[in-house]
């Protein structure tokens, strides 16, 4: 019996395989963005930054942490602390599932 990689086919299903391979993770990201999109624009940001901060920052928590900052007169020190227990979490995830494997 051969096992073929879902990732890897051939012919017409190509489009198809790779639509499902991606589609549970879509419904994630569209709600998150969504949220994500009106929390900046309710700080007072314009909508645009909203955009260009999900292309430019990759650290998926560290976005809404740095929403204060986008927004006017943001208080002084208001992102790094946020930012960094963000961080630790992030590392002491990735601890967890080293261990696992």
């Amino acid at each position: 019996m051969t096992h073929q990689d879902p990732a890897i086919s051939t012919g017409d299903t190509d489009r198809f395989s790779v639509l499902a391979l991606t589609a549970p993770v879509a419904m994630g990201y569209i709600p998150l963005g969504t949220v994500f999109g009106f929390l900046f624009v309710q700080a007072g940001a314009a909508w645009w930054l909203a955009v260009l901060s999900s292309l430019v920052v990759f650290a998926g928590a560290a976005q809404y942490t740095r929403v204060r900052q986008f927004a006017p007169n943001p208080p002084p020190f208001s992102t790094p602390r946020p930012q960094c227990l963000s961080g630790f979490q992030a590392g002491f995830s990735k601890i967890l599932v080293m261990a696992r494997f």
